[in-house]
C-alpha cells in the first residue's frame, strides 16, 4: 500500500492511495487518502499493544496489512521496476531475483529468512 499521484507515480505526501497485493496483483487503485477511515480499519488483539491494519472490503484478517519503504516504492510499477533492473545491473541476476521474493514474499518471517 501506499500513495501515488494521478499519473501512477510515487506521492510521499499526498495523493491516491494504492493497495497491492505480495503477488504484485492491484486490489484497490484510486482510493481518496482524505477518506481512508472508510476503507481502513484497525483490530486490537488481546495478545498485543499493537492493532492490526486490515482494508476493510477484504475484512480481518484476509485484509491486514504491512507497510515499509519497500512495499510504498512497489506500488509505483515504474518505480519498482527501475529498483530491480538496476539490482540486476549493479549486483547481478541473483541478487536481483532476491530482492524480488522479498519484495512479494506474503510474511515478513519468510522474507526475513529469504536474506540468510
Amino acid at each position: 500500500m501506499g500513495t501515488v499521484r494521478e499519473d501512477g507515480r510515487i506521492s510521499f505526501y499526498d495523493g491516491q492511495i494504492r493497495i497491492g497485493d505480495p503477488t504484485g496483483a492491484l486490489i484497490a487503485d484510486g482510493l481518496d487518502a482524505t477518506r481512508y477511515f472508510d476503507y481502513l480499519g484497525e483490530k486490537v488483539e488481546s495478545y498485543s499493544y499493537l492493532k492490526s491494519a486490515y482494508y476493510k472490503p477484504l475484512g480481518y484478517p484476509d485484509g491486514m496489512y504491512r507497510v515499509g519503504p519497500l512495499a510504498r516504492l512497489e506500488v509505483e510499477w515504474s518505480a519498482s521496476d527501475h529498483i530491480y533492473n538496476g539490482l540486476e545491473s549493479a549486483f547481478g541476476p541473483k541478487l536481483h531475483r532476491r530482492a524480488h521474493r522479498v519484495s512479494n514474499c506474503e510474511s515478513s518471517e519468510a522474507a526475513d529468512h529469504s536474506l540468510l
